[in-house]
């Protein structure tokens, strides 16, 4: 049997094109056809700037981005003429940016706790002092301003020692944890913003609650991305009401739960509507955000991290305010 003296272009996976003299781009195999559908087939039409350019002239090897693939290109010359061979290196690419991704996310971990500690040191000294003036203060306008200087430095302490634990990874460990601390942690990180966007906030938790056995920076987040979503829609006020209830988690039995219910006041129509069709994955709403980020993706995201700590996230419309109800089983 004699052997075939040609491959056939549709064994051959690496993108591989002829180049004629003018720069023109022949394509010799199918995955090369899709490419040049994408980026036009000739030398200088690739999607490549100057240094790029150049340094594919040069003989080396450059990577670019075509529709969803990344592509590393390289021209080889012969005796016959030049060939643009193109190799599928997504996966490489992807694997190399999550190694940085984590990487910096380490680096910043490191970073922010240090810097936690310089601030907390900081704070520390000012409450310090501001304790010992209210002593030697007389006038009470004076001595009011110092409370107030008090408040807003332990609201400091707190923001920091939450972006500190939400940015240093321990693991994913679940630990048990007062619910008002979880919620005073969250608002701490949103706080600022909601009165920059002239919201009114305000908060109320009932005495007594139970503990939750959850990952705090988990349930931290999920709880301040619902809260920035809210924001978004701008709401005239955003209320927080945590309190103790018996609700049947995930369909089950009825259990002893803490359920933290957010209102967004004066929202309606097509952006509440929108948030619900997210919660509640109406229409494959899921894939959707995947695809549309704007479309409140962190939201899908707190659904699934909700489920996966054992509790839910629940969203309707309450006459002319959107509800956002948090609910975690409690521990005991």
């Amino acid at each position: 049997m004699s052997l075939p003296t040609q491959i056939p272009a549709s064994l051959i996976k690496d993108a591989i094109a002829y180049v004629a003299p003018d720069g023109a781009l022949h394509a010799m195999t199918d995955s090369m056809r899709a490419l040049i559908e994408d980026v036009g087939a000739h030398l200088e039409r690739l999607p490549l700037d100057d240094d790029q350019q150049s340094a594919l002239l040069s003989g080396q090897e450059v990577v670019f981005s075509a529709a969803t693939t990344t592509w590393a290109l390289s021209l080889v010359e012969q005796e016959e003429g030049r060939w643009l061979l193109a190799r599928d290196v997504t996966d490489r690419e992807r694997y190399q940016a999550g190694s940085l991704a984590s990487a910096r996310c380490r680096r910043l971990g490191a970073n922010a706790a240090s810097l936690a500690h310089d601030l907390s040191n900081q704070f520390s000294a000012t409450l310090a002092l501001s304790s010992s003036l209210s002593f030697a203060v007389a006038n009470e306008s004076d001595r009011q301003t110092i409370a107030e200087l008090e408040a807003g430095t332990k609201v400091g302490m707190r923001m920091v020692r939450s972006l500190a634990r939400m940015l240093v990874g321990r693991g994913e460990q679940a630990e048990v944890f007062e619910a008002g601390a979880i919620l005073e942690d969250a608002l701490s990180l949103v706080r600022k913003n909601m009165s920059l966007s002239a919201i009114d906030l305000e908060d109320e938790v009932a005495d007594g609650l139970p503990q939750l056995r959850v990952v705090h920076v988990e349930v931290v987040q999920a709880v301040m991305q619902g809260l920035l979503v809210l924001q978004m829609l701008t709401p005239s006020k955003v209320r927080c009401l945590m309190s103790c209830e018996q609700v049947a988690v995930g369909g089950g039995r009825e259990r002893r739960c803490v359920v933290l219910r957010c209102y967004a006041d004066g929202v309606g129509g097509p952006d509440a509507d929108a948030v619900v069709a997210v919660v509640q994955d109406q229409e494959g709403k899921w894939d959707q955000v995947r695809q549309r980020p704007e479309d409140f993706e962190s939201l899908a995201l707190c659904v699934f991290g909700q489920q996966r700590l054992g509790g839910e996230l629940k969203a309707m419309i309450e006459g002319d305010s959107l509800r956002l109800d948090y609910v975690w089983p409690a521990v005991g």
